[in-house]
């Protein structure tokens, strides 16, 4: 049996990203989101979450982007002298290389952002995180905890098999092989945390190359189990990005994609099922 979880990452980011991934829901193939608590349009997507329930929600925690919910003073090792997060996963990397990566508050932020969709209402499905921050073992262990506090036990695991794809960027090759690398390493904490995943994933390879056809030759040939398939839908595309949203969205809900999944014999689940 093959089962795909497609889920929508950066649901609360923007109205333009909410609307494509609700879209993608109820006119595509997505039935699974991630919802970041430090979003600007987090209310929204709260109130979206609840008019369609058969949306599954999880949280895309955010440890690198944007602002914390936790006072800045109390996060210190998280945020830059602003107060802001220090920006990208490397540079998260390379403060938890120097030492300088303080366990209890990644712990206490990952709460924080759990406990403000729990406390709209909300059931988490699952976790991810924003940029792939959990493949560095030191905020995978942290994750982990936060969620299991919340009774959370199932989350991404971004190791990604190569696809032999016509059309692939540079960069999101790059980004698959090292995410896929890192992520290894922190495996053991979700043993630990008796914590469930997928039995496959994709996503970074896609980048650049969302297009209908190449998502219908991915779904034909998902192995046996079950795969998550990221993805970023949206309304607008942001010019040069490697991510492109209205791109994304026109193949999610691509009448040829729904054909092929039919034909496969492949089901659509969210993470609830696993």
């Amino acid at each position: 049996m093959r089962t795909l979880i497609v889920n929508a990452d950066d649901f609360g980011l923007s109205a333009s990203v909410n609307a494509g991934i609700v879209h993608a829901h109820v006119a595509g193939i997505v039935t699974s989101t991630t919802l970041l608590a430090n979003g600007a349009a987090f209310a929204e997507a709260v109130a979206l979450a609840r008019r369609h329930p058969t949306l599954g929600v999880g949280v895309h925690l955010d440890l690198v982007e944007g602002r914390p919910l936790s006072a800045p003073a109390t996060v210190g090792s998280l945020v830059d002298p602003d107060g802001a997060f220090v920006g990208s996963t490397p540079a998260l990397a390379a403060r938890a290389v120097r030492g300088r990566l303080a366990y209890p508050e990644l712990v206490a932020e990952a709460s924080a952002q759990l406990a403000r969709v729990v406390d709209a209402g909300l059931r988490p499905t699952h976790v991810d995180t924003h940029q792939h921050a959990h493949c560095l073992p030191i905020v995978c262990a942290a994750v982990l905890e936060a969620a299991a506090r919340f009774g959370i036990r199932r989350i991404r695991f971004p190791r990604e098999r190569n696809l032999d794809l016509p059309g692939r960027h540079t960069r999101s090759r790059v980004r698959s092989a090292l995410t896929g690398l890192l992520a290894t390493h922190g495996r053991g904490s979700l043993a630990r945390h008796a914590a469930r995943t997928t039995d496959a994933f994709i996503g970074p390879q896609l980048m650049g190359a969302f297009e209908p056809e190449t998502l219908a030759r991915v779904v034909d040939a998902l192995p046996p189990g079950a795969t998550e398939l990221m993805c970023h839908p949206g309304l607008e595309s942001e010019p040069g990005a490697l991510i492109q949203r209205g791109r994304e969205l026109a193949a999610l809900t691509a009448p040829l994609v729904r054909r092929v999944l039919a034909l496969a014999g492949v089901t659509l689940a969210s993470f609830a099922a696993l």
